[in-house]
């Protein structure tokens, strides 16, 4: 079982210990220039999306950062929440803007906001 450690005010997201994956690595999930205020795991434990000015989702077999998708929004999302067939995500941020992101674990992307 993996092990997945959010420090606050960090730019990164911790892995250790994912023999899930018949391997006993340590990922350091980097890419957020502000501190990561929230995470989901995919319902299949494929992905990791990650938000804070935009969502991110890492590939937790390779650490690899799979999308990167910028929504344009002022503020800091917070909440993150994913469908139960992973395809899209929400979040809020703290100036009270809510924003959707389509097709979070493919290579589709559709994304908006919401004031």
């Amino acid at each position: 079982m993996a092990e997945i450690q959010l420090n606050l005010l960090e730019t990164r997201i911790i892995v250790r210990g994912t023999e899930m994956f018949g391997n006993d690595q340590q990922y350091s999930l980097e890419g957020h220039q502000f501190a990561v205020f929230g995470f989901c795991l995919t319902s299949d434990l494929r992905y990791i999306v990650s938000i804070s000015n935009k969502f991110i989702t890492w590939d937790l077999s390779t650490s690899d950062m799979t999308r990167d998708v910028n929504p344009g929004i002022e503020g800091i999302m917070q909440q993150l929440v994913l469908s139960p067939d992973n395809r899209f995500a929400a979040a809020y941020t703290n100036n009270n803007q809510v924003s959707y992101f389509a097709e979070c674990c493919s290579h589709k992307t559709k994304y908006c906001t919401n004031h």
